[in-house]
């Protein structure tokens, strides 16, 4: 009779199988996608389902220096005119990512608050519990995704691997 860790182990080979065919779905709705809208369509709809996220921010250089939204996922939108607006005055994770081409991981809701304690009341009233910003870059052209989760997220090393993995093809495309 199988044990406690054959049963963790089971679990553990069932997601990286789930995650390898989120990948393979992600890369199909990629290489279908012919305009912007299409691919940051694709994005959102296997990219953030893939990483299990609330919703996601594109952003994209507009200039040397300066990102532009693109489009956002999850949001009302209200709150995307409020996100064009904040851009300008906070240097979210998304942008944190983009300049220093690391990714950010703030893994809980107090984490995000303390990070940026002037977004407090939007992030409890979104019920936003942890946030990550990835850095896009495909040769010289780069942008900055950022993911929203409804829960707090502890990324394991496999997560993180797997998330910026999502980030990189969604960069490619």
């Amino acid at each position: 009779m199988p044990g406690p860790q054959a049963a963790t182990e089971r679990s553990v080979a069932d997601l990286q199988v789930e995650r390898l065919g989120r990948l393979q779905e992600l890369t199909a709705a990629l290489s279908a996608a012919v305009t912007p809208e299409e691919v940051a369509r694709a994005i959102f709809t296997e990219g953030v389902g893939a990483v299990e996220a609330r919703g996601a921010n594109l952003y994209w250089e507009s200039e040397p220096g300066q990102l532009e939204l693109l489009d956002a996922h999850g949001l009302p939108p209200e709150a995307v005119t409020a996100l064009q607006q904040l851009q300008r005055e906070v240097e979210l994770p998304a942008m944190r990512a983009y300049r220093s081409g690391e990714p950010v991981w703030l893994e809980s809701q107090a984490a995000v608050v303390a990070a940026y304690p002037a977004l407090a009341e939007g992030v409890r009233a979104l019920g936003d519990h942890a946030w990550v910003g990835l850095p896009l870059a495909v040769d010289q052209s780069r942008g900055a995704l950022g993911l929203r989760f409804a829960v707090p997220r502890a990324f394991s090393a496999d997560e993180r691997t797997f998330v910026v993995a999502v980030s990189r093809l969604c960069a490619q495309a």
